[in-house]
């Protein structure tokens, strides 16, 4: 699974940093991220770490060495927007987790339970990358 998120999520990561549009960079990696979490390869990893996790290392293990990196380098990207004056104020590493959990939000919960097989993807992304953008204020 790390090397599925080095190859498929850490590039999300690299074109959100070398963009200039940051609202557009916060819908282009939004809408490419849901679609990743989303995949029934993920979704079974992900069901194992959680059953898995609070036995043992594996959780810790994975987040340390995979998406722990690159949500770092985002929330450098946005301290540095926020330097800018291209985004509203705050904790850069609040602001990623927000980020995050709006990407992940109750329908992604849905699926990991099994309670739904199947989720809007583009409807799921808009929604994340429309409430981020609205509350941390980007042109």
């Amino acid at each position: 699974m790390l090397e599925k998120g080095a190859t498929q999520v850490e590039p999300l990561f690299d074109a959100f940093h070398s963009s200039t549009d940051l609202a557009g960079a916060i819908r282009d990696f939004t809408l490419k991220f849901v679609a990743f979490i989303t995949t029934d390869e993920v979704i079974a990893f992900r069901r194992i770490v959680y059953a898995e996790g609070a036995k043992s290392d594996l959780g810790k293990l994975f987040y340390e060495n995979g998406p722990k990196r690159g949500w770092i380098r985002m929330a450098s990207d946005f301290a540095r927007a926020m330097d800018e004056g291209r985004m509203r104020r705050a904790d850069p590493w609040v602001a990623v987790n927000q980020f995050q959990a709006l990407c992940e939000a109750g329908p992604i919960q849905r699926l990991l339970e099994g309670y739904v097989m199947v989720v809007s993807e583009q409807e799921l992304a808009e929604a994340a990358a429309d409430t981020f953008i609205r509350a941390y204020q980007v042109p």
